[in-house]
């Protein structure tokens, strides 16, 4: 009962995958670095970055503005 089969191994990576993509990809877009999207596997770090994103100024479409 300790171990994980591959299935669960999948199925980890597909949560992983589909929970860290999204934010590596929004992390680009807003001018920040991507790699903070990795540091969203933790669950309370997970959330203060996504307050982070939402409340954040925005130094890519600031630039833009200008």
């Amino acid at each position: 009962m300790g171990t994980f089969s591959l299935w669960h191994w999948i199925i980890v990576l597909l949560v992983l995958w589909i929970w860290v993509f999204p934010l590596w990809r929004i992390l680009k877009r807003i001018g920040r670095t991507p790699a903070l999207a990795l540091l969203a596997v933790i669950p309370l770090i997970g959330s203060i970055l996504l307050w982070w994103i939402a409340l954040s100024d925005w130094p890519k479409l600031r630039s833009e503005q200008t």
